[in-house]
């Protein structure tokens, strides 16, 4: 087994300042930590997370890795994650993932300092999660584990986009501008089918995306740009709320009423859509639940022994309100 000593070694440092480098200490120059990182990641240094906990009985820690911890989304999440923590008399650390450097990443994953690891990020270092899935569960929250050493707790964000076009549809739109998330998001992936896919199915002849990130502000942004240019479309399909909330404020300046001049429909059903005005139609997915179902299933693997698995797909559930209209002709 690799040892920090033949990580220090292989670095051309002392083995305490292999150790205050791997740790994150402030007093490590940036090189330093470079050259320490490089050398751990050669030789595949991991501290023995199993040995630890032989020593200290287990952590009886949960670590939430996420991609923001901003949005109401997410906060549901962490509240379904950390009702079950609690539950278990587990501590959860959050980890946002947006501004996380590989030195925190290494710190976070290769130490393994937690019994187990919620992930909901794009971000994360495969050979890291391959390393750490080895000895402690990994449960996916934004992809379906195609590995028998993860498992996965996801939306339908197909169905859901579905269900959002063809109701778009049913009320008379055939021009629908779908504003959406990331393109290297798993579910965004899958809303963007959806969309496709129902377009195609009633032979609408317009698809138009614009990738806004999940952001309000940016939503807002293209959405004013693509209004000054040509208004020529009669809804907006929002790939979460927040982005729906830049689409309000977009149609507002331009002077347009929602939904008499504009329909929009959302993804989330988060906490502040029924208080927008008008209020807004939305895709609800059970985002406390899947927090839930996410540390149930770790607790399973640690408790029990139980092997990885994939849950099946949560359902997403149309909430209709007031934002879209019937278009007549």
């Amino acid at each position: 087994m690799v040892s920090l000593k033949d990580v220090a070694q292989r670095a051309g440092v002392s083995v305490s300042t292999a150790s205050y480098a791997l740790n994150g200490r402030p007093e490590t120059k940036e090189a330093t930590r470079e050259k320490v990182y490089r050398a751990a990641e050669e030789l595949g240094y991991v501290v023995n997370g199993q040995a630890k906990s032989l020593q200290r009985g287990n952590s009886r820690i949960c670590s939430l890795i996420i991609s923001d911890i901003s949005g109401p989304f997410f906060s549901e999440i962490i509240r379904g994650v950390e009702s079950i923590c609690y539950q278990n008399d587990y501590d959860l650390t959050v980890t946002p993932t947006y501004e996380m450097g590989k030195f925190n990443q290494f710190r976070v994953l290769k130490e393994n300092r937690a019994d187990g690891y919620l992930v909901f990020s794009q971000n994360i270092n495969d050979s890291l999660l391959n390393r750490v899935g080895k000895n402690s569960p990994v449960i996916f929250f934004d992809k379906r584990a195609d590995d028998s050493q993860f498992s996965s707790v996801t939306i339908d964000n197909y169905d859901g986009a579905k269900q959002a076009i063809e109701y778009l549809i049913k009320k008379g739109h055939q021009r629908i501008l779908f504003l959406s998330g990331s393109e290297a998001s798993f579910n965004n992936i899958d809303r963007v089918k959806g969309y496709q896919d129902v377009l195609r199915t009633h032979q609408c002849d317009y698809s138009e995306i614009l990738y806004a990130n999940f952001s309000d502000e940016l939503a807002y942004e293209m959405m004013k740009n693509r209004l000054k240019q040509n208004f020529d479309f009669t809804a907006v399909f929002c790939s979460n709320d927040q982005m729906a909330l830049g689409a309000y404020k977009a149609a507002e300046e331009m002077k347009l009423r929602i939904p008499q001049d504009l329909s929009i429909i959302g993804f989330d059903d988060s906490n502040f859509a029924r208080f927008l005005s008008p209020s807004l139609t939305t895709i609800k997915q059970p985002a406390f639940l899947q927090g839930q179902l996410a540390a149930q299933k770790m607790f399973q693997i640690l408790n029990s022994g139980e092997g990885n698995s994939n849950h099946p797909p949560l359902r997403t559930t149309l909430v209709e309100r007031h934002s879209v209209q019937e278009r007549v002709g």
